[in-house]
C-alpha cells in the first residue's frame, strides 16, 4: 500500500473519518508523540513515585514483620527462668525468679523491642527518607 492510498473503512472503524492516509496517519501520530512531552514526564514521575511507595509498602510491611517476631521473643524472655521452693512458716510455696543473665536479655530484648515499634512509628508519621532508611537498617 503506498503512501497515498487510501484506507478503507473495514481496515480503520466505523468511528475513523472515511478518508485517511498513511501519510496523514503517520503525521498524526508524529504530532501526539511532539504534544506528548508533559504526559511522559507525568508518566516518569508516576513510574519513580510508585517504585517509591512499593519500596516503603515493603519496608513497612518488613517492619510489622519484625515487630511481630520481637514481639514473641520478648513474650518467651518475659518468664522468670528459675524455680525454687519458698518456705515460711513451715510452708513450701513455689517461687519463680529471674537469674541475672535472663533479667540482662529481657531488658535488652524489651529495648530492642521498643526501639523497633518507635522507629516503625516515627517512619509512619513522618514519612520522609531518612526515617525509613533507619527502619530499614534496623530490620535487616
Amino acid at each position: 500500500m503506498s503512501d497515498e492510498q487510501n484506507l478503507d473503512q473495514d481496515t480503520i472503524g466505523s468511528g475513523a473519518p472515511e478518508k485517511v492516509t498513511n501519510v496523514s496517519l503517520v503525521k498524526s501520530v508524529a504530532a501526539e508523540i511532539a504534544a506528548a512531552g508533559p504526559r511522559i514526564h507525568q508518566n516518569v514521575v508516576n513510574i519513580l513515585a510508585d517504585a517509591e511507595i512499593n519500596k516503603r509498602t515493603d519496608i513497612l510491611m518488613k517492619g510489622l514483620d519484625a515487630i511481630k517476631k520481637s514481639s514473641g521473643e520478648l513474650g518467651k524472655l518475659s518468664k522468670p527462668d528459675f524455680k525454687t521452693i519458698e518456705v515460711i512458716d513451715g510452708v513450701e510455696t513455689p517461687k519463680e525468679v529471674w537469674t541475672p543473665e535472663a533479667r540482662k536479655k529481657f531488658n535488652e530484648g524489651s529495648q530492642k523491642h521498643q526501639k523497633l515499634v518507635d522507629t516503625f512509628n516515627k517512619a509512619l508519621e513522618k514519612n520522609d527518607n531518612d526515617s525509613y532508611a533507619k527502619l530499614s537498617e534496623l530490620i535487616k
